[in-house]
């Protein structure tokens, strides 16, 4: 009886020892996937900036306003800046499309960042 419980109680060690490190490995494992998966959404939201910025210099407006608005919806910015560009390239967008809100969108950019150099 009391070997018994000698290894039971052992037994119960050897488990918990190996559930530690177990969940240990489970969670450097789960700490590595959701970095990878944040630097992937931080490489995919800069290359929408700048597919949209490539679009709009060939006067691809609509294709290239999908992308900045596709960049400001991601919420992954490479810099504040790089989010103000992309506001005002959309509403600029807008714009040169006559869309009905074009105007609208530039005036709201406007008061929003009334001291942006490229105004």
């Amino acid at each position: 009886m009391k070997n018994d419980r000698f290894f039971y109680s052992n037994l119960c060690v050897i488990v918990f020892s190996n559930m530690n490190k177990l969940k240990l490995t489970l969670f450097v494992v789960f700490m590595a996937c959701g970095i990878g998966s944040m630097a992937q959404k931080y490489t995919m939201s800069s290359n929408e900036f700048e597919l949209g910025l490539n679009l709009f210099e060939n006067q691809k407006y609509s294709a290239a306003q999908q992308h900045f608005n596709a960049y400001l919806r991601s919420n992954v910015y490479d810099a504040r800046e790089q989010k103000i560009d992309a506001e005002f390239y959309s509403a600029l967008c807008a714009l040169r499309l006559f869309n009905p809100d074009g105007q609208f969108a530039v005036s709201q950019f406007i008061a929003n960042y009334p001291e942006y150099p490229r105004i």
